[in-house]
């Protein structure tokens, strides 16, 4: 009598997971296939590009041209320093070059760095007074060189005048 017990308490967990199983292995219905609508007014290509914000590249592949480059200068413990920070929308850039011109913004241009993908930042050390710098940055890539970013310029020039040695008494 207890072996005709346990299986009748033995068949509904039978049952139950037998179902679940079969549950299981049913594939789902098939939904209807979505249909693509378009609108009657497509936006321009032109409102497009211009709401991404990003230099046009000249070739497939190639990085954008770094945008918004600025250029401070300051006084550091060990002489005049520039710091430039600029904004790159690529995300395919490999490095960035940093070059540098003095006096004009046409060159010659000197490359002072290489860096690292995702640098938005380099500090230029070791600079004269009364000179001017015109600094540009490209990223790079496998495909070749972005275009640059538009140049900027510092001047170590000091707004105030030459300095001069104080007088024993004011003028």
């Amino acid at each position: 009598m207890d072996q005709a017990r346990h299986q009748v308490l033995l068949w509904p967990i039978v049952v139950v997971t037998l179902m679940l199983t079969i549950v299981a292995c049913v594939p789902p219905m098939p939904t209807a296939t979505p249909t693509l609508t378009t609108s009657a007014t497509p936006t321009p290509i032109a409102t497009l590009a211009s709401t991404q914000q990003r230099t046009p590249s000249p070739t497939p592949g190639l990085p954008f041209a770094p945008l918004k480059l600025v250029a401070t200068v300051e006084e550091a413990w060990d002489g005049l320093i520039v710091t430039l920070v600029w904004l790159a929308y690529s995300d395919n850039e490999t490095s960035f070059v940093v070059e540098r011109s003095e006096k004009t913004e046409t060159g010659p241009w000197q490359q002072l760095a290489v860096l690292p993908a995702n640098s938005r930042r380099f500090v230029d050390r070791g600079l004269s007074r009364e000179t001017v710098y015109f600094y540009r940055v490209k990223g790079r890539n496998s495909f070749g060189d972005s275009p640059y970013s538009p140049p900027n310029w510092v001047s170590t020039v000091d707004p105030r005048g030459p300095k001069s040695t104080p007088s024993a008494s004011p003028p």
